[in-house]
């Protein structure tokens, strides 16, 4: 079997198109909640009690389904002056943001090629990380993104960072 070097890997049809990971929920079947045993709205609070603002940045997320649902519960609540909500991804295939949601903002890129701009108190990257072939340097590099107080959860299947 033939290994795709990494910028292969990262814009292959496989990882652009694979509709596996593009629908994602923030709670319920086919979640983050099941899949990471992270449930958004609940950590979200905690973070705002706590500190009183909260960053997430959100890696490989696909469709963004999990942050627009996340960032529509804080609008709902009026909470989201206090928050900040970042998807990155490699296509551009993100939900519309609805006007009244403004913690909310998508990225076009690679997970391999990020940069981050910020701390964040949460960084996620549900099923992003099969399709990387240095891990442990993106794992790293969401670790260095880290808040003091912050964490990073990722997936590459059924292994939990």
């Amino acid at each position: 079997m033939k290994l795709l070097m990494e910028n292969e890997l990262v814009m292959s049809a496989v990882v652009a198109n694979n509709r596996m990971n593009r629908e994602r929920n923030a709670t319920g079947v086919n979640s983050y909640e099941n899949d990471l045993s992270f449930h958004p709205e609940q950590v979200m609070r905690h973070y705002l009690d706590q500190f009183g603002h909260v960053k997430w940045m959100d890696l490989c997320c696909g469709e963004g389904k999990a942050l627009l649902q996340s960032a529509v519960y804080l609008a709902e609540n009026s909470l989201q002056h206090r928050a900040a909500l970042i998807g990155v991804d490699l296509i551009d295939g993100f939900q519309s943001i609805p006007e009244n949601v403004t913690c909310l903002q998508w990225q076009v890129g690679s997970v391999v090629n990020w940069i981050a701009d910020d701390r964040y108190d949460i960084i996620t990257c549900v099923h992003g990380l099969h399709y990387v072939g240095d891990k442990l340097s993106v794992i790293q590099k969401c670790c260095k993104a880290l808040t003091e107080q912050g964490f990073f959860q990722g997936s590459p299947g059924s292994a939990k960072y």
